[in-house]
């Protein structure tokens, strides 16, 4: 009935929201997605947009099961800020929302939530917290409930006079998400996304806080979002995300910057016994499960700081290496 509802609604009434999706072989989650999508319950319409860039899957036939736009380009054309920029220009909504393949809005309140701290005026920006899936291993679980800043549950305004504030450190609030976000789209014509593979919702972040915009995380607009790397695929994940917020954060990292937070030993440590007591005493499963996931512990941190070390290094590895190494141009070739 409720997704009934929303056709209607989506057919009748002013479009106030363009919801964009970049797929590319996404059969995964994407039905789940697209089915809790249409299942949103508001009192404005909004549209779908999907931006698929060379699916070989089940992806395209799932798309055209729902009410959607599709616009295709092509794998090489693909480029995750420029190709955000091309929704925004195509959407017909006053707030563009961006969604992930893969990330399962939480419930039916998930866009209401996310567009709802737009009645500040001077709100540019707002991103939804992440909760891992119910399959997610406990260190991962863990990181995104605990530790992570798009995980937790209170609310964060970031204003203007934080980049000033934080200036030495901006890791401490620059956390913009667009896995789940919602933006002005007129704020977004006038500060598009830079044209990168990586990191460009935190690059955006900065120009529009820059700019005198403010930016809201909204604990209570939640997806299902977690990735279950193998060890290989997370030093790549996370070669990826250092080489690019190294170069947007040009050393605002605060005190002894990267090398002091990977390799601290009190720091390392504590993390490791940290993940200790959590799948001891809160994951649920049996003993010889949670010894299993205890050990592979230090070995999940191993592959994230040591991709995140060759990430920061990136500028001085051989281009030969640089290409191995990035997920995100593996994905893109495919």
């Amino acid at each position: 009935m409720t997704l009934l509802r929303n056709y209607c609604l989506i057919k009748m009434a002013k479009i106030l929201v363009s919801i964009v999706i970049l797929t590319k072989n996404g059969e995964m989650y994407l039905d789940e997605v697209l089915k809790s999508v249409f299942a949103q319950n508001v009192n404005f319409g909004y549209e779908v947009l999907t931006v698929d860039s060379g699916s070989c899957d089940r992806t395209l036939e799932i798309i055209n099961k729902y009410n959607t736009r599709l616009v295709r380009i092509n794998a090489s054309e693909f480029n995750h800020g420029a190709t955000r920029n091309l929704g925004a220009r195509l959407a017909k909504g006053e707030y563009v929302v961006y969604l992930s393949q893969d990330a399962t809005p939480g419930n039916e309140k998930w866009l209401s939530e996310l567009v709802g701290p737009f009645a500040d005026k001077r709100v540019a920006g707002v991103y939804s917290r992440h909760s891992p899936r119910e399959d997610c291993n406990p260190v991962l679980q863990k990181m995104m409930t605990k530790v992570w800043p798009t995980g937790l549950s209170r609310d964060l305004m970031v204003v203007p006079a934080d980049l000033k504030r934080y200036e030495d450190n901006l890791s401490k609030i620059i956390h913009f998400s667009d896995s789940s976000s919602a933006i002005r789209r007129k704020v977004l014509l006038e500060i598009p996304f830079f044209d990168t593979m990586f990191a460009e919702d935190m690059q955006w972040e900065i120009e529009a806080l820059g700019a005198g915009y403010k930016v809201f995380y909204n604990s209570k607009s939640v997806i299902r979002h977690s990735h279950d790397y193998s060890l290989v695929e997370q030093v790549r994940q996370n070669y990826d995300h250092e080489r690019a917020v190294s170069h947007i954060f040009r050393g605002r990292r605060g005190k002894g910057g990267i090398v002091w937070r990977l390799f601290n030993p009190f720091r390392i440590v504590w993390i490791v016994w940290s993940d200790f007591k959590y799948i001891f005493f809160k994951y649920k499963c049996d003993l010889p499960s949670k010894l299993g996931w205890m050990a592979y512990s230090p070995l999940w941190h191993l592959a994230v700081f040591g991709g995140t070390f060759l990430g920061g290094i990136s500028d001085l590895l051989p281009e030969i290496v640089r290409n191995n190494l990035s997920r995100q141009r593996r994905i893109k070739n495919r």
